[in-house]
């Protein structure tokens, strides 16, 4: 058995905890704060007493639960729930189980309990348990604490209840739907929000836009990673208890009581399906909500430069290029979904020019050139400036911001030409 580790993990906690209560009342008092205040704190924290307090609050509770009842309010005594039935029938759902989640939560019914679940909740090192479970399990774990077995066993059945299931319960303060079944009778439905799901997503979501995820950090460098880029269009983000994190649960206060929520619209039906017969009314397509924000940031780039009557050097010319790049993958991705969109040869239909042709639908323009093919590039490239040009401002539409886009552009559409050359 581990009691060692398991004692010495208890110590741990209440070593911890008495250094940040002396701290915050020194904060608090400053100059009042006595030798009383600190007797009174190792005095809560002396550890037969300690374990007092955890027993007789740890019915107020509950560990180890996917499901939390209410996360808006400091006072909620409805039931929490653990997900455990194994989603076989429909697996393509996404659901606690489905979705391989490690991390469970806690909750309890009032704030002040807070530190039981705190306590109850602390990872043995070395151990893939919390203290809570190890003391649930066997009274030998308080052997170092009380000699009285009669004492360790209270202990052990008191903890337990925060690993057991509760009654089915509602309260006053969970927002109930009232279903009518029949005249003056209802079924009262609480609904339960999956904390442990709901924080997978957080965790997800937070790595994908994290400037230090290796996959962000190779694409705006421009080179190759073995990873899979991922990208979340506009989650929305509520605050949950956000002022006052000890108001929810363990898992909510660890994601800054937040939760991310995806767009659930239905498809959008789009009247105009016929594919883009110009350059104009192809980079129309490109100007979405990302490239306009980049527009933005680079028309800001440039007002300070002239404000401060400042030129573009190296430095500033890579920070512009930047910008151009991302704009560049914009292009390219509306290039492939025209080309997943529409059949080969839909251009014949068209009057479309031989460059715009030449990326939009290759396959028809057969056995060409070395030199044909760069004109069309460089013609490409070139309506592509103009086009970043125009919407950043036509006080900045100078020779010399052109050649910065182009230069940025051609090499990336040369090279993304000769992989829609070797494809056909």
């Amino acid at each position: 058995m581990n009691v060692e580790i398991v004692h010495a993990s208890i110590e741990s906690f209440l070593r911890q905890r008495i250094d940040k209560k002396i701290e915050d009342e020194r904060k608090k008092l400053k100059d009042d704060f006595t030798t009383e205040h600190l007797s009174k704190i190792y005095s809560d924290h002396e550890i037969v007493s300690w374990m007092n307090y955890i027993a007789d609050n740890a019915s107020k509770v509950s560990l180890n639960v996917s499901h939390v009842a209410k996360l808006t309010h400091s006072s909620n005594k409805a039931i929490n729930l653990v997900d455990s039935i194994q989603q076989e029938k429909y697996p393509y759902l996404l659901t606690t189980q489905t979705a391989n989640i490690p991390a469970l939560d806690i909750a309890y019914t009032d704030a002040s309990y807070a530190p039981v679940a705190e306590f109850l909740g602390f990872r043995v090192e070395n151990t893939e348990k919390d203290l809570g479970q190890f003391l649930a399990e066997n009274e030998l774990y308080f052997s170092k604490i009380s000699d009285q077995v009669n004492i360790r066993k209270s202990w052990q059945t008191k903890i337990a209840e925060a690993y057991s299931a509760k009654k089915l319960s509602s309260h006053v303060l969970a927002k109930q739907v009232y279903i009518p079944i029949s005249q003056a009778q209802y079924h009262v439905i609480s609904p339960v929000k999956s904390s442990a799901l709901a924080h997978k997503v957080f965790e997800i979501i937070s790595q994908s836009r994290s400037k230090n995820n290796p996959i962000n950090l190779a694409r705006k460098q421009n080179i190759t990673h073995e990873g899979v880029y991922i990208r979340f269009s506009k989650p929305a983000f509520l605050s949950v208890t956000k002022s006052n994190h000890q108001n929810a649960s363990k898992l909510n206060s660890t994601r800054r009581g937040g939760l991310y929520f995806f767009q659930a619209l239905p498809p959008q039906w789009k009247t105009n399906v016929l594919p883009p017969k110009n350059a104009k009314q192809f980079l129309a397509r490109c100007k979405n909500t990302d490239s306009i924000e980049v527009f933005k940031e680079i028309k800001d780039l440039l007002f300070v430069l002239k404000k401060e009557n400042l030129t573009i050097n190296l430095n500033r010319k890579n920070i512009l290029g930047e910008k151009v790049v991302s704009i560049a993958d914009e292009v390219i991705h509306q290039i492939l979904f025209i080309e997943q969109s529409y059949i080969e040869g839909w251009s014949k239909q068209f009057d479309v020019e031989a460059y715009l042709r030449a990326f939009l639908d290759p396959t028809q323009i057969g056995d060409i050139s070395k030199n044909e093919n760069k004109n069309y590039v460089d013609e490409f490239t070139e309506q592509v400036a103009k086009w970043i040009s125009q919407n950043v401002g036509d006080k900045y539409e100078s020779r010399q911001l052109k050649a910065i886009w182009f230069s940025y552009l051609q090499p990336i559409f040369n090279d993304f030409y000769k992989i829609l050359q070797a494809e056909e």
